[in-house]
Protein backbone atom coordinates (compact mmCIF):
# COMPACT_ATOMS: atom_id res chain seq x y z
CA UNK A 1 0.00 0.00 0.00
CA UNK A 2 1.76 3.08 -1.31
CA UNK A 3 -0.40 6.05 -0.40
CA UNK A 4 -3.22 7.42 1.71
CA UNK A 5 -6.19 9.28 0.34
CA UNK A 6 -9.16 10.95 2.02
CA UNK A 7 -12.26 11.91 0.10
CA UNK A 8 -16.03 12.20 0.40
CA UNK A 9 -18.26 9.80 -1.50
CA UNK A 10 -21.91 10.72 -1.87
CA UNK A 11 -25.17 8.90 -2.36
CA UNK A 12 -27.58 11.68 -3.27
CA UNK A 13 -31.33 11.17 -3.35
CA UNK A 14 -34.37 13.34 -4.03
CA UNK A 15 -34.51 14.65 -0.45
CA UNK A 16 -30.85 15.66 -0.23
CA UNK A 17 -27.34 14.35 0.10
CA UNK A 18 -26.00 11.75 2.47
CA UNK A 19 -22.21 12.02 2.60
CA UNK A 20 -20.06 9.11 3.75
CA UNK A 21 -16.52 10.21 4.59
CA UNK A 22 -13.96 7.56 3.75
CA UNK A 23 -10.23 7.28 4.27
CA UNK A 24 -8.78 4.88 1.76
CA UNK A 25 -5.47 3.09 2.05
CA UNK A 26 -5.03 1.66 -1.38
CA UNK A 27 -2.85 1.22 -4.42
CA UNK A 28 -3.53 1.27 -8.13
CA UNK A 29 -6.85 3.17 -8.12
CA UNK A 30 -5.47 6.58 -9.07
CA UNK A 31 -7.39 6.61 -12.34
CA UNK A 32 -10.69 6.28 -10.45
CA UNK A 33 -10.08 8.66 -7.54
CA UNK A 34 -10.33 12.43 -7.62
CA UNK A 35 -7.64 14.82 -6.41
CA UNK A 36 -8.11 17.42 -3.69
CA UNK A 37 -8.49 20.11 -6.35
CA UNK A 38 -11.27 18.15 -8.05
CA UNK A 39 -13.18 18.12 -4.75
CA UNK A 40 -13.34 21.91 -4.53
CA UNK A 41 -16.85 23.33 -4.11
CA UNK A 42 -17.09 24.72 -7.64
CA UNK A 43 -15.30 21.86 -9.37
CA UNK A 44 -16.82 19.33 -11.80
CA UNK A 45 -16.32 16.68 -9.13
CA UNK A 46 -18.36 18.65 -6.59
CA UNK A 47 -21.08 19.28 -9.16
CA UNK A 48 -21.05 15.57 -9.87
CA UNK A 49 -21.59 14.82 -6.19
CA UNK A 50 -24.57 17.12 -6.20
CA UNK A 51 -26.07 15.26 -9.13
CA UNK A 52 -25.56 11.99 -7.26
CA UNK A 53 -26.09 8.52 -8.64
CA UNK A 54 -27.15 9.84 -12.04
CA UNK A 55 -23.52 10.84 -12.60
CA UNK A 56 -21.67 7.83 -13.96
CA UNK A 57 -18.27 9.29 -13.01
CA UNK A 58 -19.16 9.49 -9.33
CA UNK A 59 -20.76 6.07 -9.31
CA UNK A 60 -17.65 4.52 -10.89
CA UNK A 61 -15.47 6.18 -8.24
CA UNK A 62 -17.59 4.84 -5.40
CA UNK A 63 -17.82 1.39 -6.94
CA UNK A 64 -14.06 1.20 -7.48
CA UNK A 65 -13.34 2.35 -3.93
CA UNK A 66 -15.76 -0.10 -2.33
CA UNK A 67 -14.61 -2.99 -4.45
CA UNK A 68 -11.01 -2.29 -3.44
CA UNK A 69 -11.84 -2.33 0.26
CA UNK A 70 -11.29 -5.96 1.36
CA UNK A 71 -13.68 -6.16 4.32
CA UNK A 72 -16.69 -5.61 2.08
CA UNK A 73 -15.87 -8.32 -0.42
CA UNK A 74 -17.19 -11.85 -0.40
CA UNK A 75 -15.30 -14.72 -1.98
CA UNK A 76 -17.83 -17.54 -1.92
CA UNK A 77 -16.91 -18.50 1.63
CA UNK A 78 -19.30 -20.88 3.40
CA UNK A 79 -22.98 -21.39 2.85
CA UNK A 80 -25.97 -19.71 4.41
CA UNK A 81 -27.06 -21.36 7.64
CA UNK A 82 -30.70 -20.25 7.31
CA UNK A 83 -33.47 -22.25 5.73
CA UNK A 84 -35.39 -20.27 3.13
CA UNK A 85 -37.63 -22.87 1.52
CA UNK A 86 -40.53 -20.47 1.92
CA UNK A 87 -40.51 -16.86 3.10
CA UNK A 88 -43.96 -15.44 3.75
CA UNK A 89 -44.52 -11.74 3.05
CA UNK A 90 -46.86 -9.87 5.40
CA UNK A 91 -48.08 -6.25 5.09
CA UNK A 92 -46.47 -4.11 7.77
CA UNK A 93 -49.52 -1.87 7.96
CA UNK A 94 -51.87 -4.52 9.40
CA UNK A 95 -51.61 -5.36 13.10
CA UNK A 96 -54.03 -8.25 12.58
CA UNK A 97 -51.93 -9.85 9.83
CA UNK A 98 -48.73 -9.30 11.80
CA UNK A 99 -50.20 -11.11 14.80
CA UNK A 100 -51.31 -14.05 12.63
CA UNK A 101 -47.90 -14.24 10.96
CA UNK A 102 -46.17 -14.42 14.34
CA UNK A 103 -47.92 -17.72 15.06
CA UNK A 104 -46.96 -19.37 11.76
CA UNK A 105 -44.23 -22.00 11.73
CA UNK A 106 -42.25 -21.39 8.56
CA UNK A 107 -38.66 -20.78 7.54
CA UNK A 108 -39.01 -17.02 7.29
CA UNK A 109 -41.46 -14.16 7.67
CA UNK A 110 -40.88 -10.87 5.85
CA UNK A 111 -42.65 -7.82 7.27
CA UNK A 112 -43.25 -5.54 4.30
CA UNK A 113 -42.81 -1.76 4.42
CA UNK A 114 -42.65 -1.33 0.64
CA UNK A 115 -45.36 -2.17 -1.90
CA UNK A 116 -47.81 -3.46 0.71
CA UNK A 117 -47.85 -0.08 2.49
CA UNK A 118 -49.30 3.15 1.03
CA UNK A 119 -46.95 6.18 1.00
CA UNK A 120 -48.98 8.04 3.62
CA UNK A 121 -48.89 5.01 5.94
CA UNK A 122 -45.14 4.31 5.88
CA UNK A 123 -44.31 6.01 9.19
CA UNK A 124 -47.18 4.37 11.05
CA UNK A 125 -46.28 0.96 9.58
CA UNK A 126 -42.75 1.21 10.94
CA UNK A 127 -44.18 1.61 14.43
CA UNK A 128 -46.55 -1.32 13.95
CA UNK A 129 -43.71 -3.55 12.76
CA UNK A 130 -41.48 -2.63 15.71
CA UNK A 131 -44.32 -3.23 18.18
CA UNK A 132 -45.12 -6.59 16.56
CA UNK A 133 -41.49 -7.72 16.61
CA UNK A 134 -41.18 -6.88 20.30
CA UNK A 135 -44.55 -8.07 21.56
CA UNK A 136 -45.08 -11.40 19.77
CA UNK A 137 -43.35 -14.76 20.20
CA UNK A 138 -42.41 -15.37 16.57
CA UNK A 139 -42.51 -19.00 15.50
CA UNK A 140 -40.68 -18.53 12.19
CA UNK A 141 -37.01 -19.48 12.02
CA UNK A 142 -36.14 -15.93 10.95
CA UNK A 143 -37.86 -12.53 10.93
CA UNK A 144 -36.96 -9.95 8.28
CA UNK A 145 -38.18 -6.49 7.28
CA UNK A 146 -38.55 -5.45 3.66
CA UNK A 147 -37.49 -1.80 3.36
CA UNK A 148 -38.04 0.73 0.58
CA UNK A 149 -35.35 1.21 -2.04
CA UNK A 150 -32.52 3.71 -1.71
CA UNK A 151 -33.97 6.05 -4.34
CA UNK A 152 -36.95 6.84 -2.09
CA UNK A 153 -37.26 9.19 0.87
CA UNK A 154 -38.34 6.26 3.05
CA UNK A 155 -35.27 3.98 3.04
CA UNK A 156 -33.16 5.94 5.52
CA UNK A 157 -35.95 6.13 8.12
CA UNK A 158 -36.93 2.50 7.52
CA UNK A 159 -33.48 1.31 8.53
CA UNK A 160 -32.98 3.65 11.47
CA UNK A 161 -36.46 3.19 12.98
CA UNK A 162 -36.57 -0.60 12.62
CA UNK A 163 -33.02 -1.27 13.83
CA UNK A 164 -33.26 1.25 16.69
CA UNK A 165 -36.63 -0.07 17.78
CA UNK A 166 -36.18 -3.82 17.34
CA UNK A 167 -32.66 -4.52 16.08
CA UNK A 168 -32.08 -7.31 18.59
CA UNK A 169 -35.07 -9.20 17.15
CA UNK A 170 -34.19 -8.59 13.50
CA UNK A 171 -32.46 -11.23 11.38
CA UNK A 172 -32.19 -9.44 8.02
CA UNK A 173 -33.21 -6.35 6.13
CA UNK A 174 -34.58 -6.99 2.63
CA UNK A 175 -33.54 -4.21 0.24
CA UNK A 176 -35.90 -3.68 -2.66
CA UNK A 177 -34.86 -2.75 -6.20
CA UNK A 178 -31.13 -3.23 -5.71
CA UNK A 179 -29.54 -1.83 -8.87
CA UNK A 180 -25.85 -1.80 -7.99
CA UNK A 181 -23.31 -2.46 -5.26
CA UNK A 182 -23.61 1.18 -4.25
CA UNK A 183 -27.21 0.59 -3.14
CA UNK A 184 -26.20 -2.37 -0.98
CA UNK A 185 -23.28 -0.52 0.59
CA UNK A 186 -25.58 2.32 1.67
CA UNK A 187 -27.49 -0.20 3.79
CA UNK A 188 -24.29 -1.97 4.88
CA UNK A 189 -22.60 1.18 6.18
CA UNK A 190 -25.71 2.46 7.94
CA UNK A 191 -26.05 -0.90 9.70
CA UNK A 192 -22.38 -0.67 10.72
CA UNK A 193 -23.07 2.66 12.40
CA UNK A 194 -26.32 1.60 14.06
CA UNK A 195 -24.92 -1.66 15.42
CA UNK A 196 -22.04 0.22 17.03
CA UNK A 197 -24.31 2.91 18.43
CA UNK A 198 -26.87 0.44 19.82
CA UNK A 199 -24.23 -2.11 20.86
CA UNK A 200 -26.09 -4.93 19.15
CA UNK A 201 -24.50 -8.29 19.86
CA UNK A 202 -25.70 -10.00 16.67
CA UNK A 203 -25.01 -8.64 13.15
CA UNK A 204 -28.00 -7.98 10.89
CA UNK A 205 -27.90 -9.56 7.45
CA UNK A 206 -29.00 -8.12 4.11
CA UNK A 207 -31.12 -9.72 1.41
CA UNK A 208 -31.55 -7.95 -1.92
CA UNK A 209 -34.35 -8.13 -4.46
CA UNK A 210 -33.23 -8.08 -8.09
CA UNK A 211 -36.31 -6.68 -9.78
CA UNK A 212 -35.31 -4.58 -12.76
CA UNK A 213 -33.08 -4.91 -15.80
CA UNK A 214 -30.35 -2.70 -14.35
CA UNK A 215 -30.11 -4.85 -11.24
CA UNK A 216 -29.97 -8.00 -13.36
CA UNK A 217 -27.16 -6.54 -15.47
CA UNK A 218 -25.20 -5.81 -12.27
CA UNK A 219 -26.14 -8.96 -10.38
CA UNK A 220 -22.57 -10.34 -10.24
CA UNK A 221 -21.30 -7.08 -8.76
CA UNK A 222 -24.17 -6.96 -6.26
CA UNK A 223 -23.68 -10.58 -5.16
CA UNK A 224 -20.02 -10.01 -4.28
CA UNK A 225 -20.10 -6.59 -2.64
CA UNK A 226 -20.91 -7.18 1.05
CA UNK A 227 -20.23 -9.79 3.68
CA UNK A 228 -23.65 -8.98 5.16
CA UNK A 229 -25.41 -10.33 2.09
CA UNK A 230 -27.20 -13.63 2.63
CA UNK A 231 -29.51 -13.98 -0.36
CA UNK A 232 -30.75 -12.46 -3.60
CA UNK A 233 -34.41 -12.66 -4.54
CA UNK A 234 -35.74 -12.60 -8.10
CA UNK A 235 -38.63 -10.10 -8.04
CA UNK A 236 -40.65 -11.04 -11.11
CA UNK A 237 -43.35 -8.38 -10.83
CA UNK A 238 -41.28 -5.21 -11.11
CA UNK A 239 -38.75 -7.03 -13.29
CA UNK A 240 -41.37 -7.89 -15.91
CA UNK A 241 -42.49 -4.25 -15.95
CA UNK A 242 -38.89 -3.09 -16.29
CA UNK A 243 -38.37 -5.38 -19.28
CA UNK A 244 -41.78 -4.35 -20.71
CA UNK A 245 -43.01 -7.94 -20.75
CA UNK A 246 -46.61 -8.58 -21.78
CA UNK A 247 -47.96 -10.47 -18.76
CA UNK A 248 -51.26 -10.43 -16.91
CA UNK A 249 -50.15 -11.79 -13.51
CA UNK A 250 -47.04 -11.68 -11.35
CA UNK A 251 -44.89 -14.80 -11.39
CA UNK A 252 -46.72 -16.70 -14.15
CA UNK A 253 -44.96 -18.07 -17.20
CA UNK A 254 -47.38 -16.80 -19.82
CA UNK A 255 -49.63 -19.11 -21.82
CA UNK A 256 -48.33 -17.90 -25.20
CA UNK A 257 -44.68 -18.65 -24.39
CA UNK A 258 -44.27 -22.43 -24.01
CA UNK A 259 -40.71 -22.50 -22.55
CA UNK A 260 -39.91 -21.26 -19.04
CA UNK A 261 -40.30 -17.49 -19.36
CA UNK A 262 -38.01 -16.87 -16.37
CA UNK A 263 -35.24 -19.31 -17.27
CA UNK A 264 -32.57 -16.78 -18.22
CA UNK A 265 -32.93 -14.30 -15.31
CA UNK A 266 -33.29 -17.14 -12.82
CA UNK A 267 -30.20 -18.89 -14.20
CA UNK A 268 -28.14 -15.70 -14.25
CA UNK A 269 -29.01 -14.77 -10.67
CA UNK A 270 -28.49 -18.30 -9.34
CA UNK A 271 -24.96 -18.45 -10.78
CA UNK A 272 -24.08 -15.10 -9.16
CA UNK A 273 -25.44 -16.29 -5.83
CA UNK A 274 -23.77 -19.69 -5.79
CA UNK A 275 -20.42 -18.18 -6.80
CA UNK A 276 -20.60 -15.91 -3.74
CA UNK A 277 -22.08 -18.25 -1.14
CA UNK A 278 -25.57 -16.67 -1.20
CA UNK A 279 -29.02 -18.24 -1.26
CA UNK A 280 -30.88 -17.61 -4.54
CA UNK A 281 -34.61 -17.20 -3.83
CA UNK A 282 -37.48 -17.19 -6.33
CA UNK A 283 -40.05 -14.42 -6.16
CA UNK A 284 -43.79 -14.73 -5.47
CA UNK A 285 -46.65 -16.01 -7.58
CA UNK A 286 -49.61 -13.66 -7.21
CA UNK A 287 -52.51 -16.04 -7.88
CA UNK A 288 -52.40 -17.82 -4.51
CA UNK A 289 -55.49 -19.91 -5.34
CA UNK A 290 -53.72 -21.55 -8.31
CA UNK A 291 -51.80 -24.19 -6.36
CA UNK A 292 -50.85 -26.23 -9.44
CA UNK A 293 -49.05 -23.37 -11.18
CA UNK A 294 -47.39 -22.32 -7.93
CA UNK A 295 -46.12 -25.88 -7.44
CA UNK A 296 -44.83 -25.97 -11.02
CA UNK A 297 -42.95 -22.68 -10.57
CA UNK A 298 -41.43 -23.99 -7.33
CA UNK A 299 -40.25 -27.16 -9.06
CA UNK A 300 -38.73 -25.25 -11.98
CA UNK A 301 -36.87 -22.93 -9.64
CA UNK A 302 -35.67 -25.81 -7.47
CA UNK A 303 -34.25 -27.76 -10.42
CA UNK A 304 -32.17 -24.73 -11.44
CA UNK A 305 -30.72 -24.35 -7.94
CA UNK A 306 -33.00 -21.90 -6.13
CA UNK A 307 -33.05 -22.40 -2.35
CA UNK A 308 -36.67 -21.36 -1.87
CA UNK A 309 -39.57 -19.17 -2.92
CA UNK A 310 -41.51 -16.24 -1.54
CA UNK A 311 -45.17 -16.67 -0.61
CA UNK A 312 -47.90 -14.07 -0.27
CA UNK A 313 -50.46 -16.31 1.44
CA UNK A 314 -50.13 -18.92 4.21
CA UNK A 315 -51.73 -21.54 1.94
CA UNK A 316 -48.60 -21.44 -0.27
CA UNK A 317 -46.15 -22.30 2.52
CA UNK A 318 -46.63 -26.08 2.61
CA UNK A 319 -46.34 -26.38 -1.20
CA UNK A 320 -43.07 -24.45 -1.26
CA UNK A 321 -41.64 -26.36 1.70
CA UNK A 322 -42.29 -29.66 -0.09
CA UNK A 323 -40.80 -28.47 -3.38
CA UNK A 324 -37.58 -27.24 -1.76
CA UNK A 325 -37.11 -30.17 0.64
CA UNK A 326 -35.27 -33.33 -0.47
CA UNK A 327 -37.54 -36.40 -0.37
CA UNK A 328 -36.53 -38.80 2.44
CA UNK A 329 -35.98 -41.61 -0.09
CA UNK A 330 -33.40 -39.53 -1.97
CA UNK A 331 -31.70 -38.57 1.29
CA UNK A 332 -31.33 -42.26 2.15
CA UNK A 333 -29.83 -43.00 -1.29
CA UNK A 334 -27.40 -40.07 -0.95
CA UNK A 335 -26.22 -41.26 2.45
CA UNK A 336 -25.75 -44.80 1.16
CA UNK A 337 -23.72 -43.58 -1.83
CA UNK A 338 -21.58 -41.32 0.35
CA UNK A 339 -20.80 -44.11 2.79
CA UNK A 340 -19.96 -46.54 -0.03
CA UNK A 341 -17.74 -43.97 -1.74
CA UNK A 342 -15.85 -43.29 1.49
CA UNK A 343 -15.10 -47.02 1.76
CA UNK A 344 -14.03 -47.10 -1.91
CA UNK A 345 -11.62 -44.22 -1.42
CA UNK A 346 -10.05 -46.02 1.54
CA UNK A 347 -9.55 -49.01 -0.76
CA UNK A 348 -7.92 -46.86 -3.44
CA UNK A 349 -10.90 -46.76 -5.82
CA UNK A 350 -12.04 -43.61 -7.63
CA UNK A 351 -15.39 -44.69 -9.05
CA UNK A 352 -17.76 -47.44 -7.92
CA UNK A 353 -21.13 -49.02 -8.69
CA UNK A 354 -23.87 -48.51 -6.08
CA UNK A 355 -27.14 -50.24 -6.97
CA UNK A 356 -26.44 -49.90 -10.68
CA UNK A 357 -25.42 -46.22 -10.50
CA UNK A 358 -21.88 -44.96 -11.07
CA UNK A 359 -20.66 -42.98 -8.06
CA UNK A 360 -17.56 -40.80 -8.26
CA UNK A 361 -16.27 -37.53 -6.83
CA UNK A 362 -18.55 -35.38 -8.99
CA UNK A 363 -21.70 -37.29 -8.05
CA UNK A 364 -20.78 -37.14 -4.36
CA UNK A 365 -20.41 -33.36 -4.57
CA UNK A 366 -23.92 -33.21 -6.03
CA UNK A 367 -25.28 -35.50 -3.34
CA UNK A 368 -23.53 -33.50 -0.62
CA UNK A 369 -25.66 -30.46 -1.55
CA UNK A 370 -28.76 -32.57 -0.94
CA UNK A 371 -27.37 -33.87 2.37
CA UNK A 372 -26.48 -30.38 3.57
CA UNK A 373 -30.06 -29.27 2.99
CA UNK A 374 -31.38 -32.38 4.70
CA UNK A 375 -29.24 -31.59 7.74
CA UNK A 376 -30.64 -28.05 7.90
CA UNK A 377 -34.17 -29.48 7.85
CA UNK A 378 -33.22 -32.21 10.35
CA UNK A 379 -34.23 -35.01 7.99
Amino acid sequence: YKWHFSCQFAAVHDQGAIIVTYTLVSRGWQKFLCTAAECAEDSPMSLGLQQGRKTGYVQSILRAALMSYPSYRRHGQGKSSRLRRCQLCVPGSSSKMLAKAAALRCDGVILDLEDAVAPNAKAEARGLVVDAMLSHAWQARSVSVRINDVDTEYCHDDIIDIVTGAGARLDTLVLTKAKSAVDVMFVHLLLDQLEKKLKLARPIGIECIIEDVQGMLNVEEIAGCSDRLESLVFGMGDYSASQMMNLQEIGGSGAVYPPDLWHYPRYKMIIACRANGLDPIDGPYANFRDTDTFRSECQRASVLGMAGKWAIHPDQVATANTAFSPPPALVAIARKQKAAYAQALAAGLGAINVDGVMVDAASIRLQQNLLDRADLIDL
